[in-house]
């Protein structure tokens, strides 16, 4: 193999190694934010989707009436939900588009669901969220929109307490 081969698999190398590294870095390595948005909820109301108080942490979850673990995890999100009510925090349901409007409401109803429900009937919530794809998904975001946390699948409650524990706390 001549110098000039050599140099050439060299160069080649080096592109190899650079472009994901690269990719990667401008892929995953900036923050995801979320535009600011309204939604009108199961109840009428009309809301601003993240709550843009200096300091605050708002809980998004991404759900539909026929999925199970989103289901089962509703007494667990009613009991952050309660332990949280004191400090800067909110949380929202957002329903998928493919959800029914009617089992939807009959689940508020069913567990009382404190916070706000929206359903996503034109998918216009999940793609400003990245394209929802798997549900349950949970996101903390904060009062500038940029995602703290994201979790697709069912939710470990223990890690959400931390994750909710620890940006609460840097913003104090």
């Amino acid at each position: 193999m001549n110098r000039q081969s050599k140099r050439l698999m060299g160069v080649v190398a080096i592109v190899l190694i650079t472009i994901p590294v690269v990719a990667g870095f401008y892929l995953f390595g900036r923050e995801q934010i979320i535009p600011p948005q309204r939604a009108i909820t199961y109840h009428g109301d009309t809301i601003d989707v993240i709550n843009n108080h200096e300091g605050h942490l708002t809980l998004v979850s991404f759900w539909a009436s026929t999925c199970k673990p989103c289901i089962k995890e509703l007494p667990e999100f009613i009991a952050i939900h309660d332990d949280y009510r004191d400090k800067p925090f909110s949380m929202i349901g957002i329903s998928m588009p493919y959800d029914q409007a009617d089992l939807s409401v009959a689940i508020i109803r069913h567990f009382r669901l404190p916070w706000p429900n929206v359903p996503d009937i034109q998918g216009r919530h999940v793609a400003a969220f990245g394209d929802i794809r798997a549900i349950p998904t949970t996101m903390l975001i904060d009062h500038a929109g940029i995602v703290k946390w994201k979790h697709e699948g069912p939710v470990n409650f223990q890690t959400l307490r931390r994750q909710l524990d620890q940006h609460l706390s840097q913003s104090s």
